[in-house]
């Protein structure tokens, strides 16, 4: 599970990039129970939690950008009458908040992205709640305070945001600002999976394949293993799937596999994950050919792919730019733009 600390062996970060040497296969019974897989069944509810705000809501004076309560009205814009990013953050738009404080925190400035992030969490902005979270629990920009930071994971996870849903279930599973509790950490890790997130994935393989918080079921480990691999971007989950399915009859493999292959993830809510479409502030979008091959040559070095490089802004290029958007944390646009490129390049770089 993600964490700050180093975790257990063979247990899945916070990026999909992290992957770890698996651990030694755990003991197991020659006759593994008979179990229907994880993958069809709803998931456990996650236990009710009351969650406590965060103290203190009052930005200092010589923050760039105001805070006054939440205008009822939209905001109006800029002086020139144009709706930009830091005119609707200053207005109290909490979405436009959650963005300004990204920037701020992409730019270096912690302390300035705390203080927008808590504000756009105290409006009810489930990626804003994770976010500020996130830096509750490093100390970065704010005093650290793992209990409130777990407080504020679990707001946005039951919101519906997935990213925190994992990361409630490493710190239930770590006792990270909470008691340790190993079946609750297998139920959230359960319900992000549910919803696609190959780190839970692997989490609740390893959960089921050694029989921490949820029963012992080796049909259920492969299944998730084998789940958790089809993205292809970490050999680690194939390679325990395959070192489980030896353990397995030929009757119970297949239907594990015939589970794995049948898995199709639970529809995301996008505004509650930090994907926004067609807000008044959108950034300027360029319709320059070479620009747009430009985005196409390195989406396809970073493997999202956009279809033919050829300059032209089809349903593949628009797909793989918002896949990527995603990875980044960025508001998911589907357009080509100087930040998108900055941050492609970046990212090609390594």
């Amino acid at each position: 599970p993600e964490q700050a600390d180093t975790p257990p062996a063979g247990t899945q970060t916070a990026d999909a990039s992290e992957a770890v040497t698996p651990p030694a296969e755990a003991p197991v019974a020659n006759e593994p129970p008979a179990r229907e897989p994880a993958a069809t069944r709803e998931p456990a509810t996650p236990p009710a939690n009351a969650v406590a705000d965060a103290s203190g809501t009052v930005m200092p004076a010589s923050e760039p950008v105001s805070t006054p309560e939440p205008a009822a009205a939209p905001a109006t814009g800029s002086a020139t009458g144009r709706m930009t990013l830091e005119s609707a953050a200053s207005e109290g738009h909490p979405v436009a908040r959650y963005q300004l404080g990204l920037q701020a925190l992409e730019s270096g400035d912690a302390e300035t992205a705390a203080i927008l992030l808590r504000r756009a969490a105290e409006q009810g902005v489930p990626a804003a709640q994770y976010r500020y979270a996130k830096l509750l629990e490093t100390g970065e920009g704010v005093e650290q305070d793992l209990e409130d930071a777990r407080r504020w994971t679990e707001r946005a996870a039951n919101a519906g945001h997935r990213r925190a849903m994992h990361n409630l279930g490493v710190m239930y599973y770590y006792g990270t600002g909470v008691a340790e509790n190993i079946e609750t950490a297998a139920r959230w890790f359960q319900e992000a999976a549910l919803l696609g997130l190959r780190d839970s994935q692997f989490n609740l393989a390893l959960l089921y394949e050694s029989g921490d918080g949820v029963p012992l079921s080796l049909p259920d480990a492969y299944a998730w293993f084998t789940i958790a691999s089809m993205t292809g971007s970490d050999p680690t989950a194939g390679e325990r799937a395959r070192a489980v399915s030896e353990q397995l009859d030929p009757a119970a493999l297949a239907e594990a596999q015939a589970t794995a292959d049948g898995f199709t993830p639970r529809p995301l809510d996008a505004e509650a994950n930090g994907l926004y479409n067609n807000l008044p502030w959108d950034r300027t979008v360029t319709t320059d050919t070479a620009q747009v091959r430009r985005a196409q040559g390195f989406l396809s070095v970073l493997g999202y792919a956009p279809g033919p490089i050829d300059g032209e802004m089809g349903g593949r290029t628009r797909d793989a730019i918002m896949a990527f958007e995603a990875d980044q944390g960025l508001p998911r646009t589907g357009r080509v733009d100087a930040v998108l490129i900055e941050r492609l390049e970046r990212a090609a770089a390594g």
